[in-house]
This record gives structure tokens, sequence and C-alpha cells, in this order.
């Protein structure tokens, strides 16, 4: 692509070194060809690029908090998750705190979480949640597919904050063309429930 480019931009100075050697009487008679492939090259570049944003994602890691005030959550994702099949994967940094508008829950509760996808599995992803940043560390979910830890607690007149990470990855082995324009939805549930 880059040499082809570079031809053009040759064939463009030749053409205008040219004009500016004839008289202004003559008239000036472009090569139609090499238009023409000029015109090819800067819509294949145009496309190239707007479909670049489907080929790759950020690998910084962005944050969502939800407050649960003895009341279930949910975090919903879908445009976060275009992409192409081999993209570097994306990680969600999740903040479960106990305290919503400056206040704080008044009641000790414990909390877990599930990944809703049975609706729509347009893309091949695979979603898990993780106790540290560097996704290292994966929860493991019960037989109902329900993540919980002992860590899952959030004491009850302190502000505290607990986090989990989420990480979408994208299997090198499914690549596939076709994906690069669909997209997929899921939602992070969060269920908690008051300690007595």
């Amino acid at each position: 692509m880059q040499k082809i480019y570079n031809y053009m931009k040759g064939i463009i100075l030749k053409m205008i070194k040219n004009i500016k050697k004839k008289p202004k009487a003559k008239s000036i008679k472009l090569p139609i060809i090499p238009l023409i492939l000029l015109t090819i090259i800067a819509v294949a570049i145009v496309v190239d690029l707007s479909i670049a944003k489907y080929k790759s994602a950020t690998n910084a890691i962005d944050s969502v908090q939800v407050a649960i005030m003895a009341n279930d959550a949910y975090i919903e994702f879908d445009d976060e998750i275009k992409g192409y099949p081999g993209c570097d994967p994306k990680i969600y940094e999740i903040n479960v705190t106990n305290k919503e508008n400056e206040k704080i829950c008044e009641v000790k509760q414990k909390y877990k979480f599930k990944i809703e996808r049975e609706e729509s599995k347009n893309l091949p992803i695979e979603i898990a949640l993780y106790k540290d940043s560097g996704c290292t560390q994966i929860l493991n979910t019960n037989e109902d597919g329900y993540y919980e830890d002992e860590t899952f607690v959030l004491e009850e007149g302190v502000e505290q904050t607990n986090k989990v990470y989420l990480k979408i990855i994208w299997p090198e082995l499914k690549k596939n063309a076709s994906y690069a324009f669909e997209i997929d939805y899921f939602a992070l549930h969060i269920i908690s429930s008051q300690i007595d």
C-alpha cells in the first residue's frame, strides 16, 4: 500500500512540474489513469482508517462504579464490546460501594455477581471476573453461575469500596472478518443481600 502511495505521489509531483513548465496558452491534459488510481488509493486509506477502530481495543482499564444499598444492580455492556477477533483484551475495573448520594448503607451486606448473556451471543468472546487488575486471579463461578467470594462483603455504616475486574477476551483462534461490524450485549448483575 505504501509503495503504491509513494509511486502515485511521484507521478503527481512530475505532473505538477510539467504543468509549471508549459506556457499558459496551451490546454492542460492530465493523465486520467493516474488520477483514477490516486482516487482509489485515497478511498482505500479512508476505509482502512474507519475500520481500524473495529480491529483494535485499548489496553487501558476503564472504571465503572456501582452503589448497592441492599438492592440489586446491573451494569450493561454493548457498544463497548465491538471489536475484532484477536484484538487486545478489554478490562473494566468494577467498583462496588455502599455509598450513594453521600449516604452510607446502614446494614451489612454481601453480594455476588452473575454475567447475563443468555439472550445474545453474537460474538465469540470470553468474559470472566478477576480479583486483581493484572487479571491473574480468576474468580470461579458456583454451580448456578454466580461469582461468589468471602471478600464480597460491605460493612454497615462505614464507607467501603471493593474492586473486581471484568475481562473481555477475543480468542485468537476464532478470527473471522465477518465479526468486524457485529455487536453484542451482556450485563453484569450484582445481587446483594443483608447479613443479619
